[in-house]
């Protein structure tokens, strides 16, 4: 029985169904010196992971090797050293390395080594499982070229080197995406292969924008539109500083970017009532299994589009399109359809990922933080969204597209922010970014709460809770640890 918080000691459920479902024999050999002292531990957590992994599969199998012992064999599989374990499909021999433990420290004098054990190690070695059975390496391609945050370690708090990591360790592989160089081609697409190179025609799996700052230019707006009417994926990760040409693109699937912040009163991470936390996520959404709260510093809701919609033509034939809402649905949900009413035929679905408390305010002053029931908007307010739709407004598919249409996904969040380096670890802001990046490329197998090794005793309260905490240890515990004593001195009387 594992009766952790967090389950440390047990596979995640997402580690159960890679094993459950390797499609080919996989083994692994690690690399270690059994009679190292130094290598004693992190040689003991590699051996329990792997030995759990041989329960739970009939096609996994594994060995340990001493490198020393047995160079050949390192040196077929890359190794470069102890502490490290290859994963070797047995079909097609093709090979992944993984790091289970490594060199921190070095005494010259004795010629020690010290290593330290890898502290995600379900991780580290669930990813070259998925390297050697897939069949494709899918590629998640981040935005440049319009002031996007960046992905290196130079990109500092504000960047995004921790959630590429963090997709890195999910088997995909991350490139940029820059459409002044690159030509974006429609998705299943078979792109020219260039050995080398930066490749000038790509179709990614997904592709992420985070918080651009300026316009898009060009053909570059088309390129987008034709990849997502190809049955393309999108995260878009956006603030109030957004351009124009952005929220004319989100505008056309249905979405609009509110202008302003939202401000709760009663959910928020103190100090900072920008700074709202959702509790909430829609259950019907697979990229919310498992999901703790998540917060998003300074952002704006998303609420569908207004006024008069632009048309749709489907195969030769002009439709006028509306909003219609779905009161019952607690998490915002509207489509946005085609037809007489009665009879309308949904060309669009939006849905909210979670929602704000009912004690959110929109405020569109930057200096203000109280809100104002005459001027401002009262929540609840969805700050991520997920569109699916077939064609966006304003735009025309032919009849012989519309009968093998291919449905586009777009996951729109309000908030740069929550992903960046600075917030990525904090409560479950990782795993709805992972979770979307999951969810718009069909990996919803991967959907769970991800591994945590150690435990996060981190207390965000809101201040009602916060009042309860403090009032109860200020009067309830010490009123019953009284009428206790009072209890034990009357029986003893």
């Amino acid at each position: 029985w594992d009766v952790t918080s967090t389950k440390q000691f047990t596979l995640a459920p997402r580690t159960l169904e890679v094993l459950r479902d390797l499609p080919q024999p996989v083994e692994a050999i690690a690399f270690f010196d059994k009679d190292s002292q130094e290598q004693a531990a992190p040689l003991k957590l590699a051996d329990d992971m792997l030995h759990e992994f041989e329960v739970r599969s009939d096609k996994f199998s594994y060995r340990i090797v001493d490198p020393d012992v047995e160079p050949n064999t390192a040196r077929q599989y890359g190794v470069t050293g102890p502490g490290q374990v290859a994963f070797i499909n047995q079909d097609s021999n093709e090979t992944s390395l993984a790091i289970a433990a490594q060199v921190v420290d070095f005494d010259p004098q004795t010629g020690t080594r010290f290593f330290e054990a890898n502290q995600r190690l379900e991780q580290a070695f669930v990813t070259p499982l998925l390297v050697v059975t897939s069949d494709e390496e899918k590629d998640v391609a981040f935005l440049v070229g319009h002031g996007e945050r960046g992905i290196g370690l130079e990109a500092g708090e504000g960047g995004y080197s921790q959630a590429a990591a963090a997709l890195l360790e999910e088997g995909y592989k991350v490139s940029e995406l820059d459409l002044q160089r690159q030509k974006l081609v429609k998705r299943g697409s078979q792109p020219e292969e260039q050995e080398g190179q930066t490749p000038t025609e790509v179709s990614p799996a997904l592709i992420v924008v985070a918080n651009p700052r300026r316009d898009l230019i060009g053909e570059e707006v088309t390129a987008l539109k034709e990849y997502l009417m190809s049955g393309g994926r999108m995260l878009l990760l956006l603030e109030q500083n957004t351009p124009e040409s952005f929220r004319q693109f989100i505008g056309s699937w249905g979405v609009s970017l509110s202008d302003g912040t939202v401000v709760d009163t009663s959910e928020f991470v103190r100090p900072d009532v920008r700074t709202p936390l959702i509790s909430q996520h829609n259950p019907s959404l697979d990229l919310a299994h498992g999901l703790d709260r998540t917060y998003y510093p300074g952002a704006a809701p998303l609420v569908s589009v207004s006024g008069t919609l632009p048309t749709v033509t489907i195969g030769g034939e002009r439709y006028s399109t509306r909003v219609v809402t779905l009161e019952e649905d607690q998490f915002g949900r509207y489509v946005i359809a085609v037809g007489a009413e009665g009879q309308e035929a949904p060309i669009i679905n939006v849905q909210g990922i979670g929602r704000t408390s009912a004690n959110s305010w929109l405020i569109k002053d930057p200096l203000r933080t109280e809100p104002d029931p005459n001027v401002d908007t009262k929540g609840p307010f969805s700050l991520g969204v997920i569109v699916d739709g077939i064609v966006p407004l304003g735009e025309e598919i032919s009849t012989e597209a519309s009968a093998d249409v291919q449905k586009a996904s777009l996951i729109v969040f309000g908030d740069a922010d929550f992903a960046s380096n600075r917030d990525f670890s904090g409560v479950s802001n990782q795993d709805i970014f992972v979770n979307s990046v999951n969810q718009l490329t069909g990996d919803v197998s991967l959907i769970n709460i991800r591994p945590k090794l150690l435990s996060q005793r981190e207390f965000l309260a809101t201040p009602d809770e916060f009042d309860v905490v403090r009032f109860t240890s200020w009067f309830l515990l010490p009123t019953l640890m009284a009428i206790g004593g009072v209890i034990a001195y009357w029986r003893r009387r």
